[in-house]
């Protein structure tokens, strides 16, 4: 049964990863945009009132969002390779599927193959024994 669920469980995990990568990657490029706009800014003048705050907190927001939900997506991935906790493996396909969340380009189809395959007798009954 490992054999029916390996491809998708692979898919799962290797998403999660990408989106915790992206999330990494956003955060150095945040960074890296706060000093450049501050770079632009002239010397002895703040930024634009707020600017870099309700950018800074909304950004980071989004990001530990982001990495949560890849970490929940690698985990699934985990637990369906080793056929356990159906239930938690299916969540975390769907918000694999979620376009906000991480690498939706790859999420969108390994969410889908992971929930045809947990959808069959088979690989049900696996994950119940």
């Amino acid at each position: 049964m490992q054999d029916h669920v390996r491809g998708p469980a692979i898919g799962l995990i290797f998403t999660g990863a990408i989106g915790i990568l992206v999330a990494i990657a956003n955060i150095v490029l945040e960074g890296a945009m706060m000093e450049w706009v501050r770079s632009l800014t002239p010397e002895g003048q703040a930024p634009p009132a707020g600017m870099m705050e309700a950018n800074s907190a909304l950004s980071i927001a989004i990001t530990v969002l982001s990495v949560l939900a890849s970490a929940f997506i690698l985990f699934g991935g985990l637990k369906m390779m080793k056929l356990e906790s159906r239930t938690v493996v299916l969540a975390a396909s769907i918000v694999a599927m979620i376009p906000c969340v991480g690498c939706c380009v790859i999420g969108l189809p390994v969410g889908i193959w992971s929930v045809i395959v947990l959808s069959k007798p088979e690989v049900k009954a696996a994950f119940t024994s």
